[in-house]
């Protein structure tokens, strides 16, 4: 919203219409009423396909059919239960990028289970089950990610010293537990991912606009003040980041007063992150010098108060600053979801099992290779046997 006179800041969603893959929005300003509409994919210039064509492409180049990729786009990724009979868990560089070392486990063999129906023992054959079936499948997980850790010295010669992860304390639990590296006194630390705290604190404070207070009406613009309060504060915390991460920048400093900065800052993010909540709602009296401060607009903080629903922002948030280390660090687990969604393409999403053969390994090794090579595997294998690329491979990457 660049023409808005208040540049957005109070904004909501009114109107969606699917296009296919791409959604046209319609957004309207609760101030001054301007509209505006926009896609969630818009073409641009130097784009060679929009994203319907894009996913027409991936389905037909990973030998799928019409049907699996209706089951990729209606898989659910929260709530629900998790009962998964093939798993993956893949270790990525961060600084590269680059997949280091991959684990793929199944609990399902079709000969053992089918010898296993008519109560007969099968036949010598290649078992591809290698995890527990009456263990829960929410652990092979953990248990996965403890055998890459276990193996990285005598495979890579790495230690995995510190691992960027989702908020998933039984992960962390199996790798600590399992003490890869005792002989060497080292214990595996975690940085959390900050798109997952945010995300987190995203969603309470929408929950937390919901809460009903007793023989109380809360007005309706009170609760979408808290609603969208979410992104306003994350905005604030990640500008905040930036600016004091400046402070490592110099190559000068040693590793030692990179340490000590890097404490004195995690304190200071943390005091910062405690007054986002007040200037979000208009209260500006402690605000560091650094924020912007419009103090023409009014204080809403006195309202919200009065419904007595900033106690419950105040915990959200004083759980957010709790996490200061963590934000200050500035990483994030993209890659890892940009790696999950390119396995999704080959594995039809979660709700077909390849259990026959090694089809679910290959499946994996298919995507894996995908996520290597930026989906050019095709050009690459035709360049190793030292052939010419054919066009139609080219347009098709």
């Amino acid at each position: 919203m660049a023409h808005c006179v208040r540049r957005g800041e109070n904004f909501h969603c009114f109107a969606k219409l699917d296009i296919g893959l791409n959604t046209l929005l319609s957004w309207k300003c609760l101030e001054c009423k301007m509209i505006t509409k926009f896609y969630t994919n818009p073409l641009k210039p130097e784009t060679k396909f929009n994203i319907n064509e894009t996913a027409s492409i991936s389905v037909i180049g990973s030998a799928s059919t019409f049907a699996a990729f209706q089951t990729v786009l209606a898989v659910s990724y929260r709530g629900g239960r998790h009962d998964a009979l093939g798993a993956s868990v893949a270790v990525i560089g961060c600084a590269t990028g680059k997949i280091i070392d991959i684990e793929v486990l199944n609990k399902y063999c079709y000969t053992c289970r089918y010898h296993e129906n008519r109560k007969i023992e099968p036949p010598p054959h290649k078992c591809f089950m290698n995890y527990d079936r009456k263990k829960s499948s929410s652990s092979m997980e953990p248990h996965a990610t403890a055998v890459l850790f276990n193996r990285s010295l005598k495979l890579h010669g790495l230690i995995y010293k510190t691992m960027v992860s989702d908020d998933d304390s039984a992960t962390l639990k199996a790798v600590r537990d399992s003490d890869p590296y005792k002989a060497f006194g080292i214990e595996v630390d975690r940085i959390k991912c900050s798109f997952h705290i945010f995300r987190s604190i995203g969603n309470k404070l929408r929950e937390a606009s919901k809460i009903r207070v007793p023989s109380r009406r809360v007005p309706a613009a009170v609760r979408k003040r808290i609603k969208f309060s979410g992104l306003r504060i994350r905005q604030i915390v990640t500008a905040d980041i930036e600016r004091l991460r400046k402070d490592l920048e110099p190559e000068s400093l040693s590793k030692d007063e990179k340490m000590k900065i890097f404490e004195q800052n995690t304190e200071v993010l943390r005091e910062n992150i405690l007054l986002a909540p007040h200037h979000v709602f208009g209260n500006h009296e402690k605000c560091p010098r650094e924020w912007s401060c419009d103090t023409s607009k009014p204080n809403h903080l006195i309202k919200i108060k009065q419904y007595g629903l900033f106690a419950r922002v105040e915990k959200i948030v004083t759980d957010l600053s709790q996490n200061s280390v963590h934000l200050l660090h500035f990483l994030n687990t993209n890659i890892i979801e940009q790696y999950h969604g390119i396995l999704a393409k080959y594995l039809s999403g979660k709700r077909i099992q390849y259990g026959g053969a090694d089809e679910f390994q290959d499946r994996v090794y298919m995507g894996t290779l995908d996520q290597m090579t930026s989906g050019c595997h095709l050009s690459r294998f035709y360049k190793f046997c030292r052939k010419i690329v054919p066009e139609r491979i080219e347009k098709l990457e």
